[in-house]
């Protein structure tokens, strides 16, 4: 995931999403999630196509859009360490520290 492309889960499903999401988490060296796939966004669009980040943003202008037939995901605070996509990641994050530690460092 990048802002230059739709987001996998868009394209993909929330089950390939996950998988690819463990699959990153564990390869060595710094895993690094795109911003809002902890939180299961999942908007279609791109920085090409003038869609990116939409629900991270304070911006008005992003507020004006509708951008899922529930309305648009920026009319409100999308963090939430609640959500079992959160929660997923978390997990993900404290089982590579428990059991591979500095794995993929340098030193």
């Amino acid at each position: 995931n990048n802002h230059d492309n739709w987001r996998m889960q868009v394209l993909s499903g929330t089950p390939q999403m996950r998988l690819c999401t463990a699959v990153i988490s564990f390869w060595p060296g710094t895993p690094l999630h795109y911003a809002g796939d902890e939180q299961d966004f999942n908007t279609p669009g791109s920085a090409l196509d003038g869609w990116a980040r939409e629900e991270l943003s304070a911006s008005l202008a992003w507020r004006s859009l509708p951008t899922t037939p529930e309305g648009n995901p920026a009319d409100g605070d999308s963090f939430d360490m609640t959500s079992a996509a959160y929660r997923y990641v978390q997990r993900l994050n404290l089982l590579r520290q428990a059991y591979f530690g500095d794995f993929g460092s340098i030193d």
